[in-house]
């Protein structure tokens, strides 16, 4: 769903500087990657990568290398790929850029009521 909700809104998310969707993109490749699907990674790459060459392609050069080291990824020299910090990320960007989209704070109501009394 997170996907789809980005694909259809790319326009958007571009002109306010947004790589979600890449992010996306790249997340659901390493999980094809991390359940041995090499082939269908490599697919899926082919598939969606390309319309992020011009300003991803030192990313997806790195995200190409993990096809070498598919079932060892986690002791690879891409294994920050797979840190599970990288959920994290993608649900903090996904936040941020829908309340942006959305024209809302990504800041909770309370966090900005606090802030403004100090």
């Amino acid at each position: 769903p997170a996907l789809e909700w980005a694909r259809s809104r790319r326009q958007q998310l571009v002109s306010n500087g947004s790589s979600l969707e890449f992010k996306l993109h790249r997340l659901h490749y390493l999980h094809l990657l991390h359940q041995s699907h090499t082939e269908e990674a490599l697919q899926y790459a082919r598939q969606h990568f390309p319309p992020f060459a011009s300003t991803q392609m030192t990313e997806i050069s790195r995200l190409m290398g993990c096809l070498a080291y598919v079932n060892r990824l986690e002791s690879s020299p891409y294994k920050d790929l797979v840190n599970p910090a990288q959920w994290h990320q993608i649900t903090h960007a996904f936040t941020t850029d829908s309340c942006t989209l959305l024209g809302l704070s990504h800041d909770s109501p309370l966090f900005i009521t606090i802030t403004a009394g100090a």
